[in-house]
């Protein structure tokens, strides 16, 4: 099966770069991609000529539509079209009417009750943040020597109840070794992320943030907001992270920063679970999804997306607590 997907190159992405069994992946960019293609000012039509006559897509994927322009004449896409949206509340009526050209969307679970509440109902669940294991993972020799290592919204101001968090984070601070997270990306971030104990994290919008699998990637334990909509499937409070709300953030902690063992027993299991969470992973599972999509759509039949199973979650759970 052929998959044409961009903007999306294969050096800022290497995940979707390689061979993926049974698909041939190409994908299309301003630079160092499968095929140059300018989204800005080129039309759909001026990408689809670019293609060799030997090689046609079965499925296009647009990357983040919220993001940029969408080209003119994308609807007469003759091939399956599907926009992976990372913020639907991005621009929103923008985004909204850039949708109507695909024939699907996947987006995170907050995405998908928003579009549909609007009325669209052609979008589907899926986990677009992972993580790399060339760079994401535990290092020998290196010493924990942060208490708590703080990520995600915190960094930011755009929620109204981040004045409150920040107020308490910072207050914590004050008696434990915190390390604000500053914009540090690469080796260096993984660097950081093994020498912390905790990871403090909050979501933008309930996602399942990228910081949140580095984290568990790189052996510290995640600690997340309860309410994230996507956490549960793949971890479990208590065995693989810790889930902290408005009442415990301060004593979770504290107690976990004073039972060392505890903490470093689900943060390795987080490690453990983590592992079948990467972005290449997460990126065959959405090809095997377009893979039914597309036969299905030349049946012309309806198409019934399975829920991601939760059992080996459970499973795991189950076996922890004997």
């Amino acid at each position: 099966m052929r998959i044409l997907v961009g903007p999306l190159n294969n050096r800022d992405h290497r995940a979707v770069a390689g061979a993926f069994e049974g698909f041939d992946v190409r994908c299309f960019d301003t630079h160092a991609a499968d095929i140059a293609y300018r989204s800005s000012f080129q039309t759909f039509q001026d990408l689809w000529a670019r293609l060799s006559q030997q090689w046609s897509p079965d499925v296009l994927i647009w990357w983040l539509p919220e993001c940029a322009r969408i080209p003119s004449g994308i609807h007469e896409c003759p091939c399956l079209s599907v926009a992976i949206v990372e913020n639907c509340e991005l621009n929103p009526a923008e985004t909204r009417s850039a949708l109507e050209a695909f024939d699907h969307v996947f987006t995170d679970r907050g995405g998908v009750e928003r579009l549909r509440q609007s009325g669209f109902d052609r979008v589907t669940h899926w986990p677009m943040n992972g993580f790399d294991p060339r760079q994401f993972r535990r290092l020998t020799n290196v010493e924990r020597i942060s208490d708590v290592t703080v990520v995600g919204a915190f960094n930011c101001d755009s929620q109204p109840d981040q004045p409150d968090w920040i107020r308490r984070v910072r207050s914590l601070a004050r008696h434990f070794n915190f390390r604000f997270h500053s914009g540090v990306q690469g080796e260096e971030y993984a660097r950081q992320l093994n020498q912390t104990k905790i990871v403090l994290n909050r979501s933008f919008r309930g996602e399942m943030n990228s910081p949140a699998y580095e984290a568990a990637a790189c052996g510290a334990l995640l600690f997340m907001e309860e309410e994230n909509l996507e956490i549960r499937d793949c971890f479990v409070d208590r065995i693989h992270c810790v889930l902290y709300n408005q009442d415990n953030l301060e004593w979770l902690i504290t107690y976990y920063l004073a039972h060392p063992e505890e903490r470093e027993a689900i943060a390795h299991r987080g490690w453990l679970r983590v592992q079948a969470e990467t972005f290449r992973k997460h990126f065959e599972r959405l090809l095997d999804l377009l893979e039914r999509y597309a036969r299905a759509r030349q049946l012309h039949r309806p198409v019934v997306v399975p829920a991601r199973p939760r059992e080996p979650v459970r499973q795991l759970a189950a076996l922890a607590s004997r």
